[in-house]
């Protein structure tokens, strides 16, 4: 239930919590429909305002102007993921901040899917760690996107991970935000499909896509995952989530799930 009554919280709702980019006049449409007597003018003082803060910028994509939000995104105890206009300096250790340059790519840290892939791995390289040296392991980020993921998963200790995209635009992307995070010695991006990534075994497989292309890989991920591997699942609503639940590995183990505004994640553990 949304309980913004004010114009400017309900344009910080709407950038905040969607998964699309939203034009100035869909925000306008929105915002009178919600708070009735909002004038356009008013919408437009308070747009304007917030975008001299710093608190929402303009886009441009393929010739159309948008609004997205700028700023921290704090998404666990240990992560915390920053937009690079506002982000302080990136941070490595028990406690890290991932700075992400906006773009085309999908991964910025506000939508639930990648707040939930990331708790998710903060979850899963803590169990790691109590039972191998975290440096040792390595995992694998499927449709890697802006890369977020996978730097997480790097700066919070893995000794390598691989990120695979197959539109070459996020890869480019994906590879600034790892550079711009300075862990370029522990990330690969490669383009291509999940065949493109060397034959091995991953200590964590990362995949915040939708579900019928989730189902379509666990077949290959399941071989290139080691034995007591985990797998960090999102990117689905929750009525797909038993359907997913039942085409998992033969003897895997869901070991966490979390939901967050009509979306679900999933931790396995394979045997």
């Amino acid at each position: 239930m949304i309980v913004e009554t004010s114009p400017e919280k309900y344009v910080r709702y709407l950038l905040r919590s969607t998964h699309e980019r939203l034009t100035p006049t869909r925000i306008l449409r929105a915002v009178q429909g919600y708070v009735p007597g909002t004038s356009r003018a008013e919408v437009r003082a308070i747009i304007r305002a917030m975008v001299t803060r710093g608190d929402i910028k303009y886009t441009s994509h393929f010739s159309s102007t948008y609004l997205e939000w700028v700023g921290t995104h704090q998404i666990s105890d240990r992560i915390t993921v920053s937009d690079v206009m506002r982000a302080a300096p990136p941070s490595e250790g028990p406690a890290i901040t991932v700075v992400i340059s906006g773009g085309a790519s999908f991964g910025g840290g506000e939508h639930p899917t990648t707040r939930m892939a990331l708790r998710g791995i903060d979850h899963v390289t803590q169990i790691l760690d109590c039972k191998t040296p975290l440096a040792q392991t390595v995992g694998l980020d499927i449709g890697t996107g802006s890369g977020v993921l996978a730097i997480a998963a790097a700066m919070l200790g893995m000794g390598k991970v691989w990120a695979v995209d197959t539109d070459l635009v996020a890869c480019h992307e994906a590879r600034m935000n790892v550079y711009r995070n300075g862990v370029q010695a522990k990330v690969d991006v490669v383009g291509g499909s999940l065949e493109s990534t060397p034959e091995g075994s991953y200590d964590l497989i990362m995949a915040n896509l939708r579900s019928p292309t989730l189902v379509s890989l666990f077949d290959v991920m399941a071989k290139r995952t080691r034995s007591g591997g985990f797998w960090v699942l999102s990117g689905f609503r929750p009525e797909e989530g038993n359907t997913l639940s039942g085409c998992l590995p033969e003897g895997s183990q869901i070991t966490w799930r979390d939901s967050d505004r009509a979306w679900q994640a999933l931790q396995v553990q394979l045997k």
